[in-house]
């Protein structure tokens, strides 16, 4: 209804196809260290994430990277901040583009702290994360901030127009927010986590570092 209201008026051209450029596999773990002298410390540790085209899988890492470390009270920022104090800020992301996606941690790295500790430490928590039960808190948290986040986009003209318009570009068809919104109602722990861990692969992670120290 939206789509012909707004768009049905617009004469139609000849469909091309959109290449995306190659991204070759990433093998083996890769740490590169960049601008020493940089006074801030930053550092990023990435993944490959799934194809747009799977929008099963997409919900499901980002919900799960949502329950994970949005906030102060979530177990991210409990861990690095609050409990072993490396880093000042914390985020876990997933961001979701039509060729490869990418899925990482970042973190505002305090003065004292290593590098190194912090990627052993994110290993450690990961695995921890994967094999105990998120909590009951953290789950609705996430799904409230989904569900508000996903009706917010249904207030007006202009945001449902790019509501469509990025469903379209992601997931192949604009009609694809009905099933999204069914899917992340629908989605379980469970489910988030098995598609995040298929993706989070500490063998095959990507460590940049920014900033002075080791």
């Amino acid at each position: 209804k939206w789509i012909q209201k707004y768009l049905g008026t617009i004469p139609s051209k000849e469909k091309t196809e959109l290449k995306m450029p190659e991204v070759l596999p990433q093998l083996t773990p890769s740490y590169e260290h960049i601008g020493k002298n940089f006074p801030n410390r930053l550092m990023r540790i990435c993944f490959r994430g799934p194809s747009s085209k799977n929008l099963k899988e997409s919900v499901a890492i980002s919900m799960f990277t949502t329950a994970v470390s949005s906030g102060k009270s979530s177990p991210m920022h409990q861990k690095f901040v609050e409990k072993l104090k490396l880093a000042s800020q914390t985020g876990l992301w997933f961001a979701d583009n039509r060729g490869s996606s990418m899925i990482c941690a970042s973190f505002v790295v305090k003065k004292s702290a290593s590098f190194k500790k912090i990627e052993a430490e994110f290993i450690f928590f990961m695995k921890e994360v994967f094999k105990t039960p998120l909590s009951s808190i953290d789950l609705k948290r996430t799904r409230n901030q989904f569900k508000v986040y996903f009706l917010n986009q249904l207030k007006t003209n202009s945001s449902r127009a790019r509501l469509l318009v990025n469903m379209n570009n992601l997931y192949g068809s604009p009609q694809k927010f009905e099933e999204y919104f069914k899917v992340m109602n629908d989605m379980t722990e469970s489910e988030m986590k098995l598609y995040s861990k298929k993706y989070i692969r500490f063998d095959q992670r990507q460590t940049v570092v920014l900033g002075s120290g080791k």
